[in-house]
């Protein structure tokens, strides 16, 4: 299985797989980022999660200030689920602003604002079914995203930049995990962001 490096995610944004440009690369964005950020499994935890489980915040003063915030976990097969993070783990997730085009908060915001205007409570699933031609502002449907569409993310975006490889959602998983471990990042924190058991 793939793991991505630097030329094969910037071919990703290149070939415009990724961005805000429409919906379905907007949305893979959002996904993109909370795998490589959160460490969340292919389908199972990103299709537990709901809009109240993330939040954006501000710290006081600094120019990465807005971050968004996870603070209750849904479980997957190694976390438990339906609580906020406890003594168990030391350390709530969190994605920083970059002030760069690339920026993870902007396109978690700008996701949220292409919803429709009656949704948005904390109870709705976090990703929602695309609309194919949108004809306003509004990009996303009153509906889940389809398991088997989100499943999908990684290889079509990868068969449509034609990376090489067997590439799949748990290509980014991997990635994240292997440049932490690249960087000498203490395995225990890896294995907190991950929910690895060991």
């Amino acid at each position: 299985m793939l793991r991505l490096n630097e030329d094969e995610m910037e071919k990703l944004w290149s070939t415009k797989q990724l961005g805000d440009h429409c919906p379905e690369a907007l949305i893979r964005t959002v996904w993109l980022n909370n795998t490589m950020h959160f460490g969340w499994r292919a389908r199972d935890e990103h299709r537990r999660v709901l809009l109240g489980d993330l939040e954006v915040r501000r710290e006081e003063g600094g120019e990465k200030s807005e971050y968004i915030f996870w603070h209750t976990a849904r479980g997957s097969k190694t976390r438990s689920g339906s609580k906020e993070f406890g003594p168990k783990r030391y350390f709530n997730p969190r994605i920083y602003a970059t002030g760069t085009d690339r920026c993870p908060v902007k396109f978690f915001k700008s996701y949220l604002a292409r919803w429709p205007t009656d949704m948005g409570k904390p109870d709705d699933p976090l990703y929602l079914a695309v609309m194919k031609k949108p004809q306003t502002e509004v990009w996303f449907k009153k509906q889940p995203l389809g398991i088997h569409s989100l499943g999908k993310f990684m290889k079509t975006m990868a068969a449509a930049a034609k990376l090489e490889g067997k590439c799949t959602n748990h290509s980014a998983r991997r990635t994240i995990i292997t440049t932490l471990r690249h960087e000498n990042v203490n395995p225990v924190d890896i294995s907190q962001l991950s929910g690895q058991k060991s």
